[in-house]
């Protein structure tokens, strides 16, 4: 017994520390610059979100500064490009440029203060994802739904990226419903209320959409990411095999009707499928600021108590750009040489099927 309150005893003594305040007496200089840019092969603009970094132990203001005497240019492998406009809403520059950026062309972004010095950060857009529609079918299935299967040649593709696809419809909704007296007690006739209708759930059944954050129903045995977001993209890998030809189906109802007469209707006029690339930059950039965010969500000191910048998060969350100024030191994917932050793209290709 006497064995046990010793080795008690001794657990406390070791497990028991003190606090002690030791002051940090490093050199810092004043930041770098924090440059998020954003551009797109085949449009002729430049998004930068450009502000800096703060240290970690300093006090940072919840809204980071508006940097004036910013100098930004952009070049690429046929000469610079004139930025004709620039239309700045705070950190946020949206700038016009004087042609189209090309994919596979290596770009240089420059962006200079007279404080904080110049930074540079290259990247190369990807290019164009042009699958080729090989047939298309309709199979009217017994849940109310009619399933709308395309099939698409994959076109040879070499990047090591992903894919994400969308698909928007345009589809005629024809509404039939009682229409009732001022009472609300007799019905006087019917009501036809003809409108646009438009939705996008996107499913496919092969495997090449395994293990990329989409949905994955184990009963029906296919991929979607109609769950979450009829508007979120279905993302896939591009190691696909040479001549991949890919099934997607789209989910629609036919009609649907009500015990009090009521009923709608759909007819598709159309399907828009669209493909979306990220560069690796974007995807590794994108990855790591959600995962910088998330740590730093309610972290800033007494600020979370704050209920109007708790909503302002909230809406911020999850977007590309960050709210915040990020503090030095982090672990976030960089390609800004002398400062943080990154040069990003993707390339965007539609298809319509009729």
């Amino acid at each position: 017994m006497r064995r046990h309150l010793i080795y008690n005893i001794l657990c406390l003594l070791f497990l028991t520390a003190c606090e002690h305040e030791i002051p940090y007496n490093g050199e810092y200089q004043d930041g770098k610059l924090l440059v998020e840019a954003f551009t797109c092969a085949g449009e002729d603009s430049l998004v930068c979100c450009i502000g800096r970094t703060y240290f970690i132990l300093d006090d940072k203001p919840y809204r980071p500064e508006v940097l004036d005497g910013l100098a930004i240019s952009l070049e690429g492998a046929s000469g610079p490009y004139d930025i004709i406009s620039d239309s700045t809403d705070g950190r946020q520059h949206y700038m016009k440029l004087s042609r189209p950026v090309q994919a596979g062309e290596e770009l240089r972004l420059t962006v200079s203060h007279p404080d904080l010095g110049t930074a540079i950060a290259r990247e190369t857009p990807m290019p164009e994802f042009i699958p080729a529609p090989r047939s298309y079918r309709i199979e009217r299935a017994t849940n109310g739904m009619d399933y709308y299967i395309v099939t698409l040649q994959l076109p040879d593709y070499s990047d090591q990226t992903e894919i994400g696809w969308l698909c928007q419809y345009n589809i005629t909704r024809t509404a039939i419903t009682p229409k009732y007296d001022a009472g609300h007690t007799t019905q006087i006739g019917w009501d036809t209320i003809v409108s646009p209708w438009q939705q996008s759930p996107l499913c496919s059944f092969d495997p090449l959409f395994a293990n990329m954050g989409n949905e994955y129903y184990e009963t029906q045995g296919y991929y979607s990411k109609y769950s979450k977001s009829v508007y979120t993209p279905l993302w896939m890998r591009s190691d696909y095999p040479a001549g991949k030809q890919l099934d997607l189906f789209i989910f629609v109802p036919h009609s649907t009707s009500y015990p009090n007469g009521a009923s709608i209707t759909y007819r598709v006029d159309s399907f828009l499928l669209e493909m979306e690339v990220k560069s690796e930059a974007y995807i590794l950039y994108q990855a790591s600021m959600e995962q910088y965010l998330r740590t730093h969500r309610y972290t800033d000191r007494d600020e979370e108590k704050d209920e109007d910048k708790d909503k302002e998060r909230n809406e911020n969350w999850g977007t590309m750009f960050s709210s915040m100024g990020i503090e030095e030191t982090v672990s976030v994917y960089n390609n800004v040489e002398n400062g943080y932050g990154a040069f990003i793209s993707k390339t965007k290709t539609k298809i319509r099927i009729r």
